[in-house]
């Protein structure tokens, strides 16, 4: 939305060069950081913030909330929660995870407080880890 957003402002512009990609938070920090992106953007949750904030402010960046969103989970027509306007703790039990290999920001590191204050123990999730966006 904001990346539309920005090049339809700027679309007239001649000098503006847009590329787009998709990586884990750490590498859009890396790469603003060394200036071969001049912004990023990131979803980070409210259980990660403190620490986004004290990485940011070591690197000598800034951060500008654009805007707060829930998290969502994404299913395929195949799974059995495609149809569900919304899924609790339990629904998650069995189910398989895949995302973008992250270390400090990954979902990983809060399996215990999936919607920010729901608690799941995740106990037989099963987590795959991919740096491709082709799943």
């Amino acid at each position: 939305f904001y990346l539309s957003q920005f090049y339809n402002i700027n679309k007239q512009e001649k000098d503006i060069q847009l590329d787009f990609f998709e990586t884990n938070v750490q590498n859009v920090i890396r790469r603003v950081h060394a200036r071969k992106s001049e912004l990023g953007f990131v979803y980070i949750s409210k259980r990660s913030m403190s620490a986004f904030r004290q990485l940011i402010k070591s690197k000598g960046l800034e951060y500008h909330e654009l805007t707060k969103a829930p998290l969502y989970l994404f299913v395929g027509k195949n799974s059995p929660l495609y149809r569900k306007k919304s899924v609790n703790e339990t629904a998650l039990k069995d189910i398989k995870l895949i995302q973008y290999h992250e270390k400090q920001f990954s979902l990983y590191n809060h399996l215990g407080h999936i919607k920010e204050d729901v608690i799941y123990n995740g106990e037989n999730m099963s987590i795959s880890y991919t740096n491709s966006d082709s799943f």
